[in-house]
């Protein structure tokens, strides 16, 4: 807005036209000289034409009359070549004569110069035909009289040539002189035109346009310091560090990533303007400690940024991170001190630590992302193992990308049954990631790397299709087994779309809302989003679908959450559970979960189950659905098949709670 307000303010728009209607003028008045001139040069080349030929008119008078008296001379003694001259020299005569007589037409003249070449001078055509006439009727009667009457015709048509000539070129120059006159008028009109514009239109433009370019650098500045000044701090923004790191490093840098602990707690308890006036205070901290050469940033939110071209060897820089730390803790308001608040920094050098600039800044992070996890309130520096975890969850993503598209991501099932009688209830499909070389491997290979990313949603597509098919296979081999649990990631589940596309998709294979149930585990509860999950799953409990609390007591819900979120069932977690018959406060928190589920009006299921012991334990405090390696391991479709047919037989006789794949 600003770059258009100074712009139109740069011309008026009266200006403006001015100067285009002065341009215009100054070009029809250019035009109209061209032409003026055009017709000048025009002029003077007929006038100069017909100089000429009256010059050929005399020369050929004069020389008719010498030959004509040499015939005269020897009118005894015929000489056939001066007949032949004479005579070809009067029909030259007579063809300069009508040339001269047809200029006119060549160009457009005034009447009075037309009056010179055809009406006014009779007396040249007349000499001209008398000249003629007389050369051309030669006699002997008497010499002396020819000679007289040729000498005299010859006179007259000089004199008539020489009248004509006076009288064309006082009315030539008189035009000419006209024409000229009118070609300064032009010019000078031109030229005053012009002055008239550079006085009183292109001064003022230029002054106006000069007083515009001010404007917009001052609205370039203004522009710059938005964009590349944090408007909070007044230190530089994320932009500016960027760019810093885009040019080639000539010298050795060391970059200071900083991070705020417990910020965050700082807003949500003192409010967001004391949280504003503690980053003030500290951005004035760090900017204190370094030097005016250096780049000082924040990165945004409680992240900040030094980058330091003189605290570059590790000892400078780690004295620098010290130095940092204690500054940001003077500055940190005692409110703020009183909730935890401190600072955390990773340090990357250039080249003594890290060789490649282009990475300097994630290095940093990565180190910085070390000292949280070590306490916090501390500074780590970077080094090269630190990148393995990134490369390797980098190369597992870019591996599961490509095996998910050619459809080596598999599905094996777990049944789930009646602990006491041994019938199927349901099945959990779980995830295997079949390499290129045979090798089938388990979910925790590859989910910890994809959950927070856009695989998880295309793998979450691909195995809801993978088991929609299963469940239409077992029906058509009258393979009933409850419906098949699909572990959903809670980024699923923020998907605005999630509940509605899976009904759709269950819809479409004609199947029914009971044909899948939904697990998610207790961080979907407490994950950014809640009310976007919460609704997701009223949506599917609504339509049909149940929905289960995987892991239940491993993460950070509350009973609270039972009571908020539509859960049906309650999973009881394979850590509890293995510790049944060896471990009393296992056993105890086993006990509270199938109480709380029962005082809820909530389904209980334990996992993980692998003795007949523990089967045992949980049928006799109440639990009466379980899943593990004492009934079944993870089977294959094809061993799924053969598994349930086996399993619905030994129900049949009695011994179903007995049986077991190995």
């Amino acid at each position: 807005m600003a770059n258009s307000a100074a712009l139109a303010r740069t011309v008026p728009r009266r200006i403006v036209i001015t100067s285009v209607l002065a341009l215009g003028l100054v070009a029809i008045l250019a035009l109209a000289t061209f032409w003026v001139k055009d017709v000048i040069v025009a002029r003077q080349k007929l006038y100069g034409e017909a100089y000429q030929t009256i010059q050929d008119l005399r020369n050929l008078t004069q020389r008719t009359a010498l030959l004509a008296s040499r015939r005269l001379a020897k009118a005894d003694q015929p000489d056939a070549h001066i007949d032949h001259q004479l005579f070809a020299d009067l029909h030259e005569l007579a063809r300069v004569h009508q040339t001269l007589q047809g200029m006119p037409g060549k160009v457009t003249i005034p009447p009075a110069l037309q009056e010179a070449y055809v009406a006014g001078p009779r007396f040249v055509d007349r000499a001209v035909e008398q000249h003629l006439r007389t050369l051309g009727r030669i006699t002997t009667s008497d010499p002396a009289y020819v000679q007289h009457i040729i000498d005299g015709a010859s006179g007259s048509l000089s004199y008539a040539l020489d009248r004509f000539v006076r009288q064309h070129q006082a009315l030539a120059n008189a035009e000419l002189a006209g024409w000229h006159r009118l070609e300064t008028v032009l010019i000078t009109a031109t030229l005053g035109l012009l002055l008239f514009e550079l006085l009183f239109v292109f001064r003022p433009m230029s002054r106006r346009v000069r007083e515009g370019y001010r404007e917009l650098i001052d609205v370039y500045e203004t522009f710059r310091a938005q964009t590349f000044q944090d408007e909070l701090t007044g230190l530089g923004n994320r932009k500016v560090l960027l760019e810093a790191l885009a040019r080639p490093l000539a010298k050795p840098h060391a970059l200071l990533q900083i991070d705020l602990d417990h910020f965050k707690t700082v807003n949500d308890t003192l409010g967001h303007a004391v949280g504003d006036q503690t980053l003030v205070a500290i951005a004035k901290a760090i900017r204190s400690e370094v030097s005016t050469d250096d780049l000082a940033v924040r990165m945004g939110g409680d992240e900040f940024s030094v980058l330091s071209t003189h605290k570059v060897t590790v000892a400078q820089a780690v004295d620098l991170a010290e130095r940092l730390l204690s500054a940001i803790d003077d500055a940190c308001p005692d409110a703020a001190a009183r909730l935890g608040l401190s600072a955390s920094i990773g340090i990357a050098l250039f080249p003594a630590t890290d060789p490649d600039p282009s990475r300097l800044l994630l290095d940093a992070d990565l180190a910085l992302h070390e000292a949280k996890a070590e306490g916090r309130r501390r500074w780590s520096l970077f080094r090269p193992e630190m990148r393995a975890p990134v490369e390797r969850r980098q190369a597992v993503e870019v591996a599961f990308r490509q095996s998910l598209l050619r459809g080596e991501v598999i599905l094996h099932y777990q049944p789930q049954v009646d602990l006491a009688t041994g019938a199927v209830i349901g099945l959990e499909a779980l995830a295997r990631w079949r390499r290129p070389d045979g090798e089938v491997l388990g979910a925790d290979h590859f989910i910890p790397f994809i959950e927070d990313g856009p695989l998880i949603i295309e793998m979450g597509n691909r195995i809801l299709d993978v088991a929609l098919d299963m469940q239409l296979e077992l029906r058509r081999l009258g393979l009933v087994a409850g419906p098949i649990g699909l572990n959903v990631a809670d980024l699923q589940l923020r998907q605005p779309d999630f509940a509605s596309s899976l009904l759709d998709r269950v819809a479409q294979a004609g199947l029914g809302p009971d044909a899948v149930t939904i697990e998610v585990v207790e961080r979907a509860f407490v994950a950014r989003g809640q009310e976007l999950i919460a609704r997701q799953l009223h949506d599917l409990a609504d339509a049909g679908v149940a929905v289960e609390l995987d892991d239940f007591g491993t993460g950070h819900a509350s009973l609270t959450h039972l009571k908020t979120f539509p859960v049906s069932r309650i999973k009881i977690d394979r850590s509890f559970v293995d510790g049944i018959g060896r471990d009393a406060g296992d056993e105890t928190i086993v006990r509270a979960t199938i109480d709380i589920a029962a005082s809820m009006g909530r389904r209980v299921i334990a996992e993980g189950i692998e003795t007949d012991a523990q089967r045992r334990f949980l049928l006799a405090h109440g639990c009466q659905e379980g899943q593990g390696y004492l009934i079944s391991p993870p089977l294959p479709p094809s061993r799924l098949i053969d598994w349930l047919t086996t399993q619905r037989a030994a129900v049949r006789h009695g011994s179903g709670q007995a049986l077991t794949v190995s």
